[in-house]
């Protein structure tokens, strides 16, 4: 029997490109409760919460700053007033009355204090209903910040995944710098100096304390469950990052699941809210909320820093950034 004769093994596809077969509605929804961002302020989350939630699959939210709090009672007693009631409340607008207007969002607060005497979980899970199958995407930076909200996340949720984001140190905490030079008011910084003096002590310190936390956190996390990556590279070159992710969730990994993601400005949350919620994320981003690599190459970790009169880095934030493969 020659060769071409003989019966030849079949070519197994890959499982995401079975996936992508499938009509959506089809679909089974993946193993997956919610995916959550772990990353420190100022690291690129607002943006990339919103590529993710572009997939047909997922669906991201603004911060809520669910997590940081058990009850909504206690949510609302810790941040009534303050501007980080905006992300919840244009979610809640959004999903449960269908818009984010200045009528909705009061709608959203009635319906929240109707529910003071639930967890924060369970608010999230009424969100997860509106849109399911899709996933929620969840990321509050001010939660990464704390062992027991991330706790409470995996808590609640055990099917969650945790995508580590990273951002050069360097890069950061500038960010976080240069937002503060664009605050107004009297008394406000007008130099890099300035702003890093008015943090007190070393303003890098926040990047290194938040990631030590998030790698504690994860330890007890199956590896299934948790994926890391450079927001630089994710940017810069998406494609291959954005399958890499999808394909851990188990989603849809094909060409037009990824070219959707690459357009964040198509969420709903993208740019600012109405009058009463006008927050809920990067300020910068809404401004101009399309897809853009990061400028320029991230610097050497001991290169000098701007705003510190030619000091470096400290040497336990550049271990920990060498680490995570910044050089």
């Amino acid at each position: 029997m020659s060769d071409h004769s003989r019966a030849q093994p079949e070519t197994l596809k890959d499982p995401a490109e079975l996936l992508s077969e499938i009509p959506l509605a089809d679909r089974p929804a993946p193993d997956v409760d919610i995916i959550i961002i772990l990353a420190p302020p100022r690291s690129f989350t607002t943006v990339i919460s919103a590529m993710l939630g572009q997939h047909p699959q997922l669906y991201g939210l603004p911060e809520t700053h669910f997590f940081t709090c058990d009850s909504v009672d206690e949510w609302t007693t810790v941040y009534r007033g303050t501007d980080r009631m905006n992300g919840a409340l244009r979610a809640i607008a959004q999903l449960i009355f269908g818009e984010q207007s200045r009528p909705t969002v009061c709608l959203g607060w009635q319906w929240l204090q109707a529910r003071s005497c639930r967890t924060t979980a369970e608010v999230l899970r009424l969100l997860g209903q509106r849109v399911a199958p899709r996933v929620l995407v969840e990321k509050t930076p001010s939660a990464a910040q704390r062992l027991e909200a991330m706790q409470r996340m995996l808590r609640e949720f055990p099917r969650a995944r945790f995508l580590h984001l990273l951002r050069h140190p360097q890069s950061q905490v500038q960010s976080r710098l240069e937002r503060r030079l664009s605050l107004q008011g009297n008394g406000r910084p007008t130099s890099l100096a300035e702003a890093a003096q008015a943090m007190g002590g070393d303003p890098a310190r926040l990047w290194l304390a938040t990631h030590q936390v998030i790698l504690r956190f994860l330890r007890d996390v199956p590896r299934t469950q948790q994926f890391r990556i450079r927001a630089e590279d994710l940017l810069s070159a998406p494609d291959e990052p954005l399958r890499a992710i999808a394909s851990w969730l188990g989603i849809r990994s094909d060409g037009e699941a990824i070219e959707v993601m690459k357009h964040p400005e198509r969420s709903a949350f993208a740019n600012q809210g109405p009058p009463n919620a006008l927050r809920g994320g990067d300020e910068k981003f809404f401004s101009d909320p399309v897809l853009r690599s990061p400028s320029g190459v991230p610097p050497p970790l001991d290169a000098p820093l701007p705003w510190a009169d030619g000091a470096v880095l400290s040497q336990r934030v550049r271990r920990l950034a060498r680490s995570f493969g910044y050089s």
